[in-house]
């Protein structure tokens, strides 16, 4: 007789990375987003609570269409995890879930219901307002939310910091791939967005995602230029900076020759934008296009052009 083999029961308690997100994509892992576990779980009237500082929530407010899917889901399955508070003296100041306590006050205030007048928060009492520590709280609270470069970028760079301060983590790549394994995002993702450390926030603020015009790749380009040469080009050719035209720039460049470059590559652009306009016989159009290009190496070697674009 073959014996039944009995079923290994024991729970696991692993988290998935899909339990560990609420409403708001906001990720709770007391592990990391706790350095200090004396904290306890208290229902707060939200009319007690503080917004914290702007200058400690670089993220943006949800978009209208997601603060609505955020409301929907509280009123049907509830708050899944308490927000996060600090009690500074008789003060309550938010760290992680603004964006819960709007709801909970719209909500109150559309049903009246006096569910919504009290919610639950993790309350940790602190003796001084650190400015720093409420960031990296911040960021740890909220790295699925991260959309802009620069809201990535914050996230992982303190995400980074808290690993090496506080989990002794000094190794870079078992720092990335901590990171990667945490987030989900890709080793290679943080490598690049690390790197973009050394760019200003102006030329920070018009890279990645679909409505910027330069690609992060041509951002971790552009952190190789020194700090006064990107203002230059953020003060002076803002307006023509996009992936491709950073392609043909070199950090060695004077400022005459990125005003050269810039010149240049308008009037190719203008070229190029003319010839869209004109109507060419489909059966001579690549031998047009093959003499417009003609024309312009010509005219690059007549002017000693040094760039290709």
């Amino acid at each position: 007789m073959v014996k039944n083999k009995k079923e290994n029961n024991k729970k696991d308690n692993s988290k998935s990375i899909i339990d560990l997100y609420d409403h708001e994509g906001n990720y709770f892992d007391d592990d990391i987003i706790m350095d200090n576990p004396d904290h306890t779980v208290k229902y707060l009237e939200i009319s007690k609570l503080e917004e914290s500082p702007n200058e400690w929530n670089f993220f943006k407010p949800l978009d209208d269409s997601r603060f609505q899917m955020l409301k929907e889901s509280i009123k049907t399955e509830g708050l899944l995890h308490p927000i996060h508070v600090w009690k500074y003296r008789d003060r309550f100041i938010i760290l992680s879930g603004h964006n819960r306590v709007k709801a909970f006050k719209e909500l109150y205030k559309e049903t009246n219901d006096i569910i919504y007048k009290k919610i639950s928060a993790k309350v940790e009492e602190v003796n001084t307002l650190d400015e720093e520590r409420a960031k990296t709280i911040v960021a740890l609270g909220n790295i699925q939310r991260a959309v802009t470069l620069r809201e990535q970028y914050e996230t992982i760079r303190r995400y980074f910091l808290y690993n090496k301060e506080h989990r002794g983590i000094e190794s870079n790549e078992e720092n990335y791939a901590e990171i990667e394994k945490r987030t989900g995002k890709k080793f290679r993702t943080i490598q690049r967005v690390l790197k973009l450390e050394r760019l200003i926030p102006e030329l920070m603020n018009m890279i990645g995602g679909r409505d910027n015009p330069i690609s992060t790749h041509a951002g971790e380009y552009l952190a190789n230029f020194s700090e006064a040469n990107q203002k230059f080009l953020y003060r002076e050719f803002k307006d023509e900076l996009t992936t491709k035209s950073v392609k043909g720039l070199s950090p060695e460049m004077t400022r005459n020759e990125i005003r050269e470059y810039f010149e240049f590559f308008s009037k190719r652009k203008e070229i190029k934008k003319q010839r869209k306009t004109l109507h060419i016989p489909k059966e001579i159009e690549e031998e047009f296009d093959k003499m417009v290009e003609n024309l312009i190496s010509k005219w690059e070697k007549k002017n000693n052009v040094k760039w290709k674009i």
